[in-house]
Formats: structure tokens, sequence, C-alpha cells
């Protein structure tokens, strides 16, 4: 990538680099999660300091080689004030970006749901958006729920019944021998989720749980420090 490149993007961390320049780095939508530097004189300190914050969405443009590049140009398409329970929300959906994207992994579905995200949680709190966001985030790291049949037998799911779900083998009957073990979820909260604004209260909190399971797995145990307020 020696080229100048123009993308739409997210700031999900800054950090001050050198004199006059910060370290970026940023959810793209056509390259995904990128490192740039972004140099700025004293006389830009302050505007540049306020647009490269998260939770705003920027057009950037950036040029260079190897895995951190210099970022020449910006400007603030949106930004998105969030308060109280939507900031959290926000927090830890940006903070999933940070911490559980490759390099490099262009995920433009992900870049506007997230997009998307920001935008419902500009207006309230949406939980059942944020869950969709998160369960979209692991389909694309080969973390999928099957909402039809169990990956084991290929038999139809029942709600009545018990699950466990193994990141390497996918849904499978309680009873089912495999190497690693996994952990329970209910066919009823499988097949609540093919209608995911429907979910009661017991089943988004079985949800929430299943989320932080699978987001442990992927994450191989890192701490969503956003997670403890959330």
């Amino acid at each position: 990538m020696s080229q100048d490149v123009q993308s739409l993007a997210f700031v999900l961390r800054r950090k001050p680099f050198r004199e006059q320049s910060l370290l970026l780095d940023l959810f793209t939508e056509s390259h995904g999660k990128i490192t740039c530097i972004a140099k700025y004189s004293k006389a830009q300190a302050d505007r540049l300091r306020a647009v490269f914050e998260p939770l705003r969405l920027l057009d950037v443009r950036w040029r260079g080689r190897g895995e951190v590049f210099t970022l020449f140009d910006v400007d603030e398409i949106q930004r998105f004030p969030l308060k109280e329970a939507a900031l959290i929300q926000g927090t830890y959906a940006t903070e999933i970006l940070l911490r559980g994207l490759e390099i490099g992994q262009a995920l433009p579905e992900l870049f506007h749901l997230y997009h998307t995200l920001l935008e419902a949680l500009h207006t309230q709190p949406n939980v059942s958006l944020l869950n969709q966001f998160e369960l979209a985030f692991l389909e694309q790291h080969n973390q999928l729920l099957n909402l039809e049949l169990d990956d084991f037998s290929g038999e139809r799911l029942n709600p009545q019944s018990v699950y466990r779900f193994h990141p390497n083998h996918g849904i499978v009957p309680l009873h089912a021998v495999t190497k690693d073990k996994g952990f329970t979820i209910s066919g009823q909260l499988l097949c609540a989720l093919r209608q995911p604004d429907s979910l009661n209260t017991e089943q988004r909190r079985e949800l929430r749980q299943v989320l932080d399971q699978m987001m442990y797995y992927h994450l191989n145990g890192k701490t969503l420090y956003a997670r403890q307020l959330l």
C-alpha cells in the first residue's frame, strides 16, 4: 500500500507520539484496522486533537508502506456526542474493534453496522442493536451461532433442549462428546435469536452471558474494560 489512499474511518484510539504527532488506530471502511501517524503544526493542534477523538466519522487520506502509515489529510463528517448508558455502549463497541480486529482486515459490512449503531445510540441506548453488532463481529471471526440446525447431527434445533457452543465445533447437543468443553446455551435462546428484537428479559440476560463467553474465546482472555461498566 504505497499509493495515497482515501477512506471513511473512525478513530479507535489515539496516543501522543513524539513532538506534535499522534499515533492513531483507525477502523477504516476500505482497509479495516490500520495504524497511522498524524503530524500537526502548533496552529492545527487544538482542532486536530478534537477531531481525532473516538465516536467521530472522518474522511481520511494516508500514504506509506509497512505497518504504520502517514496520515496527511482529514475531514470530520459526523460526530456522535453520546451520553450515559449510550456512551458506555458506544465505548464498549469501540473497544471490541480495537482489541479484536486484525490489522488490514477489510470488513465494510461491520464498518457500516458500527456506524449504524452509533447513529442509533445518538438517540438512546440500544441493547438489541449492540448485541447484533457483537454477533456480527463474532461471525466475521468464525464464531457463528447456527440458529436452525445443530452442527453435530444436522438436526433442527429444539427450543426445549439445551446445547453447547464450541468455538471449533459450533452448536452441539449437550451430550455430544468433544475435546473442548464450551459452554451451555438454551435452544429457546437460539430459536428466539431468529427475531433478535423480540427477546424477553430472561433471554437477553442469557444472551449477555453467551456473548461474554464467545468474546472471551475470541480475545484469548483479554479484558474488555468497558464491559465492566456495561
